[in-house]
């Protein structure tokens, strides 16, 4: 099947509680430098698709990630993608960011001045 990516859409309240969740989740993880969610549809499958940049092995993260959102799937699949595979590149450049650790670094620096 082919698959369609979509940017998250904040129109349901439950997407929102999934990516603060995530959001969370990735701030806690030191290595992550940017992360991305969407939605992906294979087929008549939709599910969950996050993207994660991080220093090192990105795969060693996904399952603490995976266990702070399951209480918000509601049964839908959530899939994972380091970076640095070719269709994490691609979203990488069609996508922005969730979560970007050198922005919000920037961020609090401006904010102390």
């Amino acid at each position: 099947g082919r698959l369609l990516l979509n940017w998250m859409s904040t129109k349901k309240d439950n997407d929102e509680i999934i990516m603060d969740t995530m959001l969370i989740a990735v701030m806690n993880i030191s290595d992550v430098k940017k992360a991305y969610l969407l939605l992906m549809t294979k087929g008549e499958e939709l599910s969950y698709l996050l993207v994660i940049d991080a220093q090192g092995n990105a795969k060693q993260y996904f399952n603490t990630i995976a266990t702070a959102s399951i209480p918000f799937l509601n049964n839908m699949p959530l899939n994972f993608v380091e970076a640095n595979t070719d269709l994490g590149q691609k979203i990488a450049s069609d996508f922005t960011p969730f979560f970007d650790k050198e922005a919000k670094e920037d961020n609090s620096t401006e904010n102390n001045e």
